[in-house]
């Protein structure tokens, strides 16, 4: 099977070994390996699409192609660990746009995800991984844009006169910021169950999980078990109901974990 690694941030020209140090590009490959594995097959190859964080995927891309015109040549499937990152930056009528050259390339794209391949995934599914992909996209975009404007108006240090104060700044940013969080628990908790695994999760293991995922602090840093346990004694006191607590294991006291 090709391995389709998604490389975001990266040039075009980018090539597999690159992604060696690169959190996303190890997380990628590790899923792919294990479901390549459990399924009895072996990677064949691999193509590393690289794009700019803010661009969209296009079908013409170089990469793409070079992937489908291996994958015809060795008769060899492509694998990708979710067919979803294709979709980043993308508005729905790219999306769909793109969504009808994938399926007309007659070129089998198997997820991991989702353990099924393109064509065979139900529409209705796939248009809600395409929307739910399209909305996250959407929301780091606006933390991104958001984090420039922070930066340009030099809020932390001399904010200028604006209509919205810097502590109302502020806090809009923890709130995406929060929101964006919360996803990505969720999405791992969520995986960990569709492996078969039971919860309650602890603590470290998410830290583990996100780090893994290269997500990271507003600071920039990696997560930590003290700092994790702080946010997520928090959600529960203020939105008990908005989270899925009865999936981690969260002490009342410092324990370890």
């Amino acid at each position: 099977m090709i391995a389709l690694l998604v490389a975001r941030g990266f040039p075009r020209l980018v090539q597999p070994a690159d992604l060696s140090l690169d959190p996303s590009g190890r997380f990628q490959w590790t899923c792919l390996q294990e479901a390549v594995s459990t399924a009895n097959k072996k990677i064949t190859a691999q193509v590393a699409l690289g794009v700019g964080v803010d661009e969209r995927i296009e079908a013409n891309h170089p990469a793409l192609r070079t992937a489908f015109v291996q994958s015809v040549r060795t008769r060899q499937r492509i694998v990708i660990d979710n067919v979803a990152r294709l979709f980043d930056n993308h508005d729905w009528d790219s999306a769909l746009a793109f969504q009808t050259a994938m399926r007309r390339s007659t070129i089998s794209v198997y997820c991991t995800l989702h353990t099924t391949y393109l064509e065979r995934l139900d529409p209705r599914t796939l248009r809600v991984i395409i929307t739910d992909r399209l909305h996250q996209s959407r929301e780091r975009q606006e933390i991104s844009q958001f984090r420039k404007i922070l930066q340009k108006q030099r809020v932390r240090v001399k904010p200028k006169a604006s209509s919205e104060t810097p502590s109302h700044a502020t806090k809009r940013l923890a709130a995406y910021e929060d929101a964006f969080l919360s996803i990505q628990i969720h999405k791992i908790c969520e995986d960990w169950i569709k492996d078969g695994q039971s919860p309650p999760f602890t603590v470290r293991a998410i830290v583990d999980g996100l780090n893994e995922k290269g997500i990271q602090t507003q600071r920039g840093r990696p997560w930590t078990s003290p700092n994790l346990r702080k946010f997520l004694r928090t959600k529960r006191t203020e939105s008990p109901e908005s989270f899925p607590f009865e999936w981690i294991q969260l002490p009342d006291v410092k324990s370890a974990d």
